[in-house]
């Protein structure tokens, strides 16, 4: 198994990223939430059909490298940074 880490929304306000849904209200809205480029976290967005404020509270995305290291020996202490689920 590769190497596995998660980025929270704090990491990702760096990054510029864009995530779109349906209005959880209605349900006939689409509503997108953009960060980056020192745009920060994203703001509350205003529903255009039923008039409901959306807020983005939490956002995770995780990577896997398949390309990690190989498989571990007993005895082996594997090194874990910031963010690594081991």
């Amino acid at each position: 198994m590769g190497n596995i880490t998660k980025f929270g929304l704090d990491r990702l306000e760096q990054r510029r990223f864009e995530v779109k849904l349906d209005c959880p209200n209605c349900g006939s809205a689409r509503i997108i939430f953009s960060a980056g480029n020192g745009r920060g976290h994203p703001e509350d967005v205003a529903c255009p059909k039923c008039g409901m404020r959306v807020i983005l509270d939490g956002l995770s995305v995780t990577v896997v490298n398949e390309n990690g290291s190989g498989s571990l020996s007993v005895g082996d202490q594997p090194l874990q940074s910031k963010g690594s689920i081991l």
